[in-house]
């Protein structure tokens, strides 16, 4: 609806009070901010009061925001390029916490195409995490030796196969 009548911000105030019931706290703030911005552009006297209600939501769910703060260190650190959930991360909000909703997010560093560093994190309500990806001189990533081989897809240990037949062996019997 916003889409097709962007001057009906109603459609807006909808999205934030969604996004917010939903749980998607981090989403719901920047709603309700682009609302309070849209309503200060259309002064109607329909939309009388809305400024001053979303700004008060946006205040309201400011501690119920997980937030995020992603470094990369080592030598290649200045070359990586930094990737979260997909999307590309602006050098210049580095070392800024961002406000993300709560969940799985996966973060993840390149040194040209080649990817040097990842993680993924749980971020739940209210949370703060700083995320470190080490990046070496070579551009690999000082992940674990078992980190470093499931990224590769490498072969599995011992103990993971060992584990494999037990189950299946307890399976057949049973």
């Amino acid at each position: 609806a916003l889409d097709a009548y962007p001057e009906g911000i109603g459609s807006l105030r909808n999205i934030a009070e969604c996004e917010e019931v939903l749980g998607r706290y981090a989403s719901a703030r920047r709603s309700w901010w682009e609302l309070r911005r849209a309503v200060l552009v259309h002064p109607e006297p329909k939309y009388d009061g809305w400024d001053e209600h979303a700004e008060q939501a946006y205040e309201r769910l400011a501690p119920r925001v997980a937030r995020l703060l992603v470094t990369v260190t080592g030598p290649q650190a200045g070359a990586a390029r930094v990737v979260v959930d997909g999307d590309p991360l602006s050098p210049e909000l580095m070392r800024v916490e961002l406000e993300r909703d709560a969940g799985i997010h996966q973060i993840e560093a390149f040194v040209g195409a080649t990817s040097v560093g990842a993680e993924r994190v749980r971020l739940e309500e209210g949370t703060r995490r700083v995320v470190t990806l080490q990046v070496s001189a070579r551009g690999e990533s000082s992940a674990p030796p078992s980190a470093a081989r499931a990224q590769r897809g490498g072969a599995p240990s011992m103990t993971s196969i060992t584990g494999w037949v037990f189950l299946g062996t307890s399976g057949v019997a049973v």
